[in-house]
């Protein structure tokens, strides 16, 4: 008995390009098979057909059945049961697939051949995605796209036949055919229900319902219902059966044939090199089994399961196989036992020779110092014991105790719970910890990505891109300045979406539905004491200011190119040119990733430097700012200053540009200042509340002058954050960000680097973490800060 599946076509597009002389029409359509499949039982000594299934009421089991005349096309009889899923007369190809499928499993026959089945049954025979014209024998095979559809299929169906003789008598009367499918409006005129229910799903869910084939199953790309596989609609011409499937990459799963080579000789008396191949032979069998040579092991394992104990025990024997127990296990056999560490290297000496490794008695005395730590201290101490004629002696006894019994209790108890669970209780208790009189309250800083992925949000490429409110894409292109006030997240709203999606299915391909979470929260921090990343604001949104003046420029310097008389541009300078602004363009695009390097910088502006002269004017000098730009990676008033009038500079000899070129120095120049005034009042320790007005107030005045002079261009993801978000961080915790964000944890982080290159020469990792955790203990110790010596300024001679 053999199971064959029959999975559906999907016509993407159907194209009506021309009718033969025999009345055939030739068209031209993209289709692809999808998982929605007829299940069909082969029984090779018999001859029968049944069909069963939801929908078997209504097809005929007789000779003109397209099962029957496959069989009859490749000469074989069997007993068939077709057990039908895919509805008839549907446009999805039910029939032709079944035919297919027994094509498939004879061997296969041309697509002439297949031909004389229906027009459909060579593509169901190929299966995959192609492009099929002609009359359904030309097939060009395409490559497979992944795809989410979900199929509406209604009660009733529509014949291909009248669909084809109804789109005739159209093109007759001067009806020319259009759309994704020419037969849309023929099916229509068969079936009126069908042209009701395809306008109501488009009101209903949008124009991209599209109709399959002939009809009269519609479809759309895309899931509706993620999590859900099928439903029902209740139509304005009756019940509507919805689900929801996805493409397949081919027609059916082929039969892979081995080779297995007959033995002439048991196997103990062929050669090495014999048994090797055989063994290959064996290998290649079981990756096949397996599904791929990944899983292969699963079933190896399987296979030595099913063996005796003794032969198991002779196969490690012989293939000299050894067990291998870890020091931790060891360090329990001991613990339990009670075995003394004498007594341990005697049990490994008999493991050993029983082909068991138990490791070196080093590695386990390394982890037992390990485990134990330092806490524990053994000494000398005078004790008071009793003599035999009542007095007392006080001599010297060893002595062994835990310094700290609280910090022991602690360790054991951070032994058996998994780390990350551990931290997260510890940031957890952080939120009611008090000092005396003072709450404690923990925040967290870091770059944007760093933090979207600490809150499970799919980062500044999602539809809502912002950590802290439900701002989406869309918005930052479109919306007014007066409609900039979004819904607020909290991390009850974020576990929330994160629960529904994971419930919904956990397709990261609709994380948008859920607002983009896509992971719980790691800590429980609010977001209100999560720090804007200050840094990466400023690198953005001077990101994005410095590349549309180099955009204006740049224009201004084509213009100057033809207002030179003097010196006309030659191929090579031309060449040079165009070289020199692209390499500038990928200087732009790397300034946030290259983290401004002085030394990258220089050697980009020496492999970009050409002999400007009288044409490049504009890009000579924004070259040579660049290479110096890691002294000037601050937003300064001089440095902006300097970068603005290079464009005066360049033009100075050209009085036709000397306006224009005015008017974009005037207009970055403002734009820059204001700009620096933010980031010289964000970027800071500590703030007041004047300051922080001060700030509310610059930063209105930055984005009225952006979406005065630049309309039309919308927020990055960072300007929104310095628009929404900044002011609000700085006016409840009166701390600036380069205190609180990304910069003050950089600084930390720059005293461990320092640390570990003080502590390079010790190679175990653990002694050289205990060393920087000690140094750095000693610190940030009150009393050691207080022990520094103050700088003393120099005196001047």
């Amino acid at each position: 008995m053999t199971v064959l599946l029959a999975p559906a076509k999907l016509t993407w597009f159907l194209e009506i390009t021309g009718q033969r002389e025999d009345g055939y029409h030739e068209l031209r359509s993209e289709m692809t098979t999808i998982d929605f499949c007829d299940r069909i039982t082969i029984v090779n000594d018999a001859d029968y057909l049944h069909i069963e299934g939801p929908i078997a009421g209504g097809v005929v089991t007789d000779a003109t059945n397209l099962v029957s005349r496959a069989l009859a096309v490749v000469g074989r009889t069997a007993g068939v049961t077709v057990e039908k899923f895919i509805p008839t007369g549907g446009g999805l190809g039910g029939g032709s697939a079944d035919a297919a499928a027994i094509l498939r499993w004879a061997g296969g026959v041309s697509s002439e051949k297949a031909l004389t089945l229906g027009s459909d049954v060579p593509f169901c025979q190929l299966g995959g995605r192609a492009l099929v014209e002609g009359i359904g024998e030309k097939l060009t095979p395409l490559g497979f796209v992944s795809r989410d559809v979900t199929l509406f299929m209604p009660s009733f169906s529509v014949n291909t036949r009248d669909c084809y003789a109804a789109f005739d008598k159209l093109v007759h009367n001067g009806v020319n055919p259009s759309g994704h499918n020419h037969l849309e409006r023929a099916a229509g005129m068969v079936e009126p229900r069908l042209k009701s229910t395809l306008e109501w799903l488009r009101s209903e869910i949008g124009s991209g319902v599209q109709l399959a084939g002939s009809g009269s199953t519609m479809f759309i790309e895309g899931h509706m219902r993620p999590g859900n596989t099928q439903w029902h609609l209740a139509g304005p011409s009756g019940d509507i059966h919805v689900m929801q499937t996805v493409t397949l990459p081919h027609g059916c799963y082929p039969l892979t044939l081995a080779r297995v080579t007959v033995p002439k000789a048991p196997i103990t008396q062929l050669s090495k090199r014999t048994c090797k191949r055989r063994v290959l032979e064996l290998q290649r069998t079981r990756n096949i089994l397996s599904g791929s040579s990944d899983d292969s092991g699963i079933l190896f394992e399987d296979e030595v399961r099913a063996l005796s104990a003794d032969q198991r025990q002779q196969l490690l024997h012989s293939a000299g196989i050894k067990l291998n127990i870890e020091p931790t296990q060891g360090l329990a056999i001991k613990s339990m036992i009670g075995l003394p560490w004498y007594r341990l290297r005697t049990l490994s000496r008999w493991l050993k020779h029983s082909g068991i490794s138990f490791g070196s008695e080093r590695k386990h005395r390394a982890l037992c110092r390990e485990l134990i730590g330092d806490n524990l201290e053994v000494e000398l101490a005078p004790f008071s014991f009793k003599l035999a004629d009542g007095g007392d002696e006080i001599r010297g006894a060893a002595h062994a105790y835990t310094p700290s019994l609280t910090a022991k209790i602690t360790q054991l108890l951070e032994q058996n719970e998994m780390y990350d669970k551990r931290f997260r209780a510890e940031v957890t208790a952080l939120h009611t910890m008090k000092w005396k009189t003072y709450v404690l309250k923990p925040f967290l800083s870091g770059d944007y990505d760093f933090l979207c992925l600490m809150y499970g949000t799919s980062g500044a490429s999602g539809k809502h891109p912002c950590l802290w409110c439900l701002v989406t894409l869309d918005q930052l292109w479109t919306s007014s300045p007066t409609s900039r006030l979004y819904a607020r997240r909290s991390l009850e709203t974020m576990l929330a979406d994160y629960q529904w999606f994971i419930a919904s299915g956990g397709d990261i391909k609709n994380a948008k539905y859920y607002n983009n979470c896509i992971n719980e929260p790691f800590f429980k921090i609010p977001l209100s004491q999560v720090c804007v990343p200050g840094l990466h604001i400023t690198q953005g949104i001077f990101l994005k200011l410095f590349s549309m003046f180099e955009e204006a420029c740049h224009r201004i310097d084509l213009k100057l190119a033809l207002y030179c008389p003097t010196a006309p541009l030659s191929r090579s300078q031309f060449d040079e040119y165009s070289k020199a602004l692209k390499d500038l363009s990928e200087i732009i695009s790397e300034l946030e990733t290259v983290h401004l390097e002085e030394e990258t910088f220089q050697q980009l502006a020496t492999y970009c430097s050409i002999s400007a002269g009288n044409f490049t004017p504009f890009i000579g000098s924004l070259l040579e700012l660049s290479s110096n730009w890691h002294e000037r990676r601050k937003v300064l008033p001089s440095n902006i200053e300097e970068l603005c009038s290079c464009i005066l500079t360049a033009t100075a000899n050209s009085p036709e540009l000397n306006n224009e070129a005015e008017a974009v120095h005037a207009r970055f120049l403002t734009l820059l200042k204001q700009f620096s005034e933010c980031h010289s009042l964000y970027d800071c320790n500590a703030t007041t509340p004047d300051k922080v007005q001060h700030l509310d107030h610059t930063i209105k005045s930055f984005f009225a002058t952006f979406d005065k002079e630049f309309q039309g261009v919308g927020r990055t993801v960072k300007m929104h954050i310095l628009e929404c978000h900044t002011v609000e961080w700085l006016s409840l915790h009166q701390a600036g960000c380069g205190l609180m964000g990304e910069q003050g944890a950089e600084s930390i982080h720059a005293k461990f680097n320092s640390l570990k290159r003080t502590y390079s020469s010790i190679r175990n990792p653990l002694d050289k973490l205990k060393s920087i955790m000690r140094e750095h203990y000693l610190n940030i110790a009150p009393n050691m800060s207080a022990a520094v010596p103050p700088v003393e300024k120099r005196k001047k001679n």
